[in-house]
Parts: C-alpha cells; structure tokens; sequence
C-alpha cells in the first residue's frame, strides 16, 4: 500500500518499545479485504456497526498474540498494541492475510491509542510460547488472551509507569 492514504494499524510492541516517541512495531495489523476473508467477516464495504467493532477487536487481539510471541523469552510478557493512524507505506507480508510491514516507525503523533495487559502467565496462554505463524490462531482457536486495558495516548507516562519503563530522553 502506498503511501499518502490513512490506515488504521494496529501495531504489535514489545513494551521496551515504549521508552522512546516513535514505534517500528515488528507487525501491523490492518482490517482490510484480505483480514476480512481470512477471518470470515463481510467485505469491506458491507461492514457496519457490530460486524465493523468486532473485526476491529480481531486485529487488536492478533497484534495482541503477535506481541506475545516478541517476548518469547520473557517469564512475564506485557501483552502491548499501540493502535495508529498513519499514511506509512505498508509492505504486505506474504501468506499473512490483513498483515504488514511499515516503511518507517510511526511517530507518537500518530497514535490514536495503546492497549496493554498486566502480566502474562502460562495460565493466560496454555499453547506457552508460540510461534509467529500459531500466534495468528490463539484468538480464533479459542485460547484466550488476557483482557487489554485501553490508555489514550495522552497516557503515555501512565502507561510507561504501570509498565515499569523508564523512558529515553
């Protein structure tokens, strides 16, 4: 995708990605014509109301396993996913339906939201570390991922304080 045209991504983070103002994020999720296919939900231009809040939860909750699977190797991840609108050129990743690489970071500006979790543990994930590829199907294989609490991005030194991160000056 171009750039120039807004999209709405939701970018999966590892929570050190908080301490500075701009956010590459190793994945952006986007409700687009391929996300809707793959997860079953109408196209784009016949999607209102409830179907449209429940794609967007989709996305949220795919980023959400993605930033799991950034923090493989943490005993206590911090699921975190800023949600942005950006006009950042967007790579498709191949065989990754609704999934994409940005050409650059996305800059605080252009944070809308960050949604964050308290500690993971083995319990809130049964699969235990997965894989990218399986992190794509917790959601929709039922496994459930651990409520997300929603911070504005006005919040950022709220969020930065619950997750216990000292930020780069």
């Amino acid at each position: 995708m171009k750039e120039g045209k807004l999209h709405r991504v939701y970018l999966a983070l590892n929570p050190q990605e908080l301490e500075n103002l701009e956010f590459s994020g190793a994945c952006a999720t986007i409700v687009d014509e391929e996300f809707l296919k793959a997860n079953n939900f109408p196209e784009l231009g016949g999607l209102h109301g409830e179907d449209r809040e429940i794609a967007e939860d989709t996305a949220l909750y795919q980023a959400a396993a993605r930033s799991r699977h950034l923090q493989s190797a943490a005993s206590e991840p911090r699921l975190v996913v800023a949600v942005a609108e950006t006009a950042a050129e967007l790579q498709s990743r191949l065989g990754e339906p609704g999934e994409y690489s940005l050409s650059r970071p996305v800059p605080l500006e252009e944070v809308v939201s960050f949604h964050v979790s308290e500690a993971v543990t083995e319990s809130d994930s049964p699969e235990g570390n997965t894989s990218e590829s399986e992190a794509d199907g917790l959601t929709s294989a039922g496994v459930e991922l651990p409520s997300l609490l929603w911070f504005d991005v006005s919040e950022l030194e709220l969020v930065r304080e619950f997750l216990g991160i000292t930020p780069n000056r």
